[in-house]
């Protein structure tokens, strides 16, 4: 996957050194080392990675590395995503072998493991099979190369790929057709911006869960959107609008906010979210190119699919800033910008705070996280577990 050798290089802390020599053991010609946690996050991705890169500076020799990782669960999709992405690098490209010792729990949102190529860690070459693309009744998984990106209808053919997909899962008509389109706009901005290969991963669960709330069983409808890029989500317009070309009307309500911005920042909403947020308004666009017509808006996309089903865990990753989706703030003005406020006010209002989170893991690109808990129109018998 083009550009995966940058989460190496980006993510690595000398003060760990002195943990990992402690906790690494070596036997057999193995290094084992262990993590054992209830609950396996971005944390822990962080500190998988620190262990890779101490190896490759302690040891001259490509020793097999194993994680002793006991039994957990992921905190959400695109954890294991990543994790994936990490041992097909290392087994692809560093040609260094890599295995995790795990047992799995799993929840309405994290069922997908179930179709992981770590599944199937034991023949390397059905694991690289495996991560290129995974079709099946309830998983969607395609890595989409920066050149096929670039064919004449590509985009549109996977789209209906999506939509046949979730329509074939028992999902509504609309919903399917909202969610492909979802994901198309996720894949075709993350390519344009990253200029790189996308991995797209969805999966419906075959278990039917139910709600205390609420009468009715839901099935969990998730989605990861990765992309390894040297540019980050937010640099593009940033840099579009630090040098000012002729700009239509609209960028220039954009320049208007950005000077209220700047000046009220806060300790959790900084420079470069400004950015982030004003990506996603309606026709804005970081493409040079791009002016009077600019993006489609992908927050009025999300926002329909969040009217429509219970959401759970819906956020954008760039770097080390979590951006999150959520309905209570997502409402336009009548001039059709959006603040991630109560206010509905992008001009002279800054987004409510607790939608920025920094994590420890820098993520070189863009990852999408979507997971959310939806009705079907059939299915068929099936066990039921409480969500």
């Amino acid at each position: 996957m083009k550009y995966c050798e940058l989460l190496l290089k980006k993510n690595y802390s000398v003060n760990l050194e002195k943990e990992i020599a402690k906790r690494i053991k070596l036997k057999n010609y193995r290094l084992y080392y262990p993590i054992y946690t209830d609950i396996f996050n971005g944390d822990h991705i962080y500190e998988i990675l620190c262990v890779v890169q101490y190896v490759r500076k302690k040891y001259r020799q490509k020793i097999p590395i194993t994680f002793m990782l006991g039994e957990f669960e992921f905190y959400d999709k695109l954890v294991y995503i990543i994790l994936e992405s990490i041992i097909y690098y290392m087994l692809k490209t560093e040609k260094h072998d890599m295995k995790l010792n795990y047992k799995i729990r799993h929840s309405i949102y994290t069922e997908g493991i179930m179709y992981s190529p770590l599944s199937f860690m034991g023949s390397k070459s059905e694991y690289q099979r495996k991560f290129k693309g995974d079709i099946g009744m309830n998983h969607f998984r395609k890595l989409i190369s920066s050149e096929e990106q670039k064919k004449e209808e590509y985009l549109s053919d996977l789209m209906q790929q999506i939509y046949c997909f979730l329509s074939n899962n028992g999902i509504s008509v609309d919903i399917s057709d909202q969610l492909a389109e979802v994901l198309i706009e996720l894949v075709g901005n993350a390519c344009e911006h990253g200029k790189s290969d996308c991995l797209l991963d969805v999966d419906i669960t075959q278990t039917a869960y139910t709600r205390e709330e609420v009468e009715g069983n839901y099935h969990g409808m998730n989605a990861v959107v990765l992309n390894y890029s040297p540019t980050l989500f937010f640099e593009r317009l940033k840099q579009k609008l630090d040098e000012k070309p002729d700009l239509s009307e609209r960028y220039e309500y954009v320049l208007d906010a950005k000077g209220y911005h700047l000046q009220n920042l806060t300790e959790n909403y900084f420079e470069n979210d400004f950015y982030t947020v004003s990506s996603f308004q309606h026709k804005i666009s970081g493409d040079i190119e791009k002016n009077s017509v600019g993006g489609t808006g992908l927050t009025g996309l999300l926002q329909s699919l969040e009217e429509q089903s219970n959401t759970h865990l819906c956020y954008m990753l760039s770097g080390n800033r979590i951006f999150f989706f959520e309905k209570d703030f997502m409402g336009y003005n009548q001039d059709r910008f959006i603040g991630f406020n109560r206010q509905q006010n992008y001009l002279t209002e800054v987004p409510d705070q607790r939608l920025f989170m920094t994590i420890e893991t820098f993520l070189p690109g863009v990852a999408y996280n979507l997971n959310y808990a939806v009705k079907k129109e059939w299915e068929n018998e099936q066990s039921k577990f409480g969500v």
